[in-house]
């Protein structure tokens, strides 16, 4: 059953975010969410992202949130009486504070209703893992479930490198997934008849979810091993036509 939560949400200068941010917690904040335009100062170009234009503010917004159960409106006044005895030793600027009722929605899993089997290439279709499909005749299916990881296959990109993928496999081939996210790339290599494939992912969430979505798709055994401290990985052996070898690996 979904709960309703309260947002209550403090506008001060940026020099009272610690401030604001104890006495939110102090409150009964279970954690604090910080929204501050210095966030984009120096940051681009530097992973490649592309950061929305934002117009630098003195300004931050501390945001806290509350189960229904709790009286917000006495947070809010609590919180108006401690900024007052503060004001003498710090500047906070105009404080504005602001209550939302909010209702809980199961994010991690609405998304699932958008995303329905896909034929992505003359061969390969990608069926989420948690629906119902019958293949026809030839055609390979790779069964996923992205989770919080990117690579639901349907992205342009991904499209592109599927294509690119059955335009040049031919079988015995060693594949590099550099950056393998849900695993889709190195799924699809194997179906289209890799003999070795090299995963690697930085984020342990996209290591864990690879492995799930190999462990989706049937005719493989695995074993964990470690091969150096910075360095987590799992191998797959073959069986049936899946490759010799699998690496999902993730530098820390």
């Amino acid at each position: 059953m979904m709960e309703t939560w309260q947002e209550l949400k403090v506008t001060v200068k940026r020099e009272g975010e610690e401030l604001v941010s104890n006495l939110l917690i102090e409150l009964g904040a279970q954690g604090v969410a910080i929204e501050d335009s210095m966030d984009y100062v120096g940051n681009v170009d530097r992973f490649g992202e592309i950061f929305p234009e934002v117009e630098q503010q003195e300004e931050i917004v501390v945001t806290a949130y509350y189960p229904e159960t709790v009286d917000v409106a006495a947070v809010e006044a609590d919180l108006q009486a401690r900024l007052a005895e503060l004001t003498d030793f710090m500047d906070l600027g105009e404080v504005k504070i602001g209550t939302t009722a909010l209702a809980e929605e199961d994010w991690a899993d609405n998304w699932k209703k958008y995303y329905e089997p896909t034929r992505i290439t003359h061969d390969l279709t990608i069926v989420p893992s948690w629906t119902d499909y019958e293949a026809t005749a030839g055609e390979k299916i790779i069964k996923l479930d992205p989770g919080m990881a990117f690579g639901t296959g349907t992205h342009p990109t991904t499209k592109m490198s599927l294509f690119a993928l059955e335009q040049v496999l031919r079988g015995g081939e060693t594949v590099l997934d550099v950056g393998t996210g849900s695993g889709v790339l190195s799924i699809a290599s194997s179906l289209l008849g890799a003999k070795e494939i090299f995963a690697y992912d930085l984020d342990d969430v996209a290591v864990r979810v690879a492995q799930e979505n190999i462990e989706l798709n049937p005719g493989m055994e695995t074993s964990m091993w470690h091969q150096a401290i910075c360095l987590k990985a799992w191998r797959l052996r073959q069986t049936s036509s899946w490759p010799t070898s699998w690496r999902i690996s993730s530098f820390i």
